[in-house]
């Protein structure tokens, strides 16, 4: 029966093919039983399609309007449940944006010519110390600095006490700023 159907393609092609004009745009068409209609389910029993409507038995899935749980997978505990949580940034960290520099950095930015013995913030955002001037900066470091320091003048947010009375002990001065942010 198969190939008896596809003679009759076969002879509705070639029909098709050899008339007159094929490629003209009034006559394009396309090629019969090249296209299939559109499904039409719930129009009875008869019909294979009919009662349920090919959506199973009763309950949500065989509403209108049902596209189920985005994440869920049969009963596995789904991928976002699975991963650890990432990215959460607490009220407090957001208030007190403070970035550590040590005084060792500092030093071997002096050295190599980056910064000069005057430190101000605008001068560690344009070395690439700091992201920008709204951080909070705190300078950190230890009395164990075998380099020697030279009189330093740095002004900044907050220091730690070590820090302090190491730069004063070689002539500098660590001036603190007191901003006050509006919140």
């Amino acid at each position: 029966m198969s190939d008896k159907n596809n003679n009759v393609d076969f002879e509705a092609r070639s029909s098709w093919l050899e008339s007159p004009g094929r490629f003209s745009m009034i006559k394009l068409s396309s090629l019969p039983r090249s296209r299939k209609d559109r499904l039409r389910v719930a129009r009875g029993v008869g019909s294979g399609m009919g009662k349920t409507a090919r959506r199973g038995g009763k309950g949500q899935t065989a509403r209108a309007g049902v596209s189920g749980v985005r994440a869920f997978e049969g009963g596995q505990t789904p991928l976002h449940r699975r991963l650890p949580k990432r990215g959460f940034v607490s009220e407090g960290q957001k208030k007190n944006n403070t970035q550590a520099v040590s005084i060792d950095t500092i030093i071997r930015l002096i050295a190599s010519g980056s910064l000069t013995h005057s430190i101000k913030k605008s001068d560690m955002v344009a070395c690439g110390l700091i992201k920008n001037l709204k951080i909070k900066v705190k300078l950190i470091g230890s009395a164990n600095i075998g380099l020697s320091l030279e009189k330093m003048h740095i002004e900044i947010d907050s220091a730690s006490d070590g820090v302090k009375s190491l730069i004063s002990s070689f002539g500098g001065e660590v001036v603190v700023l007191n901003n006050v942010v509006s919140e």
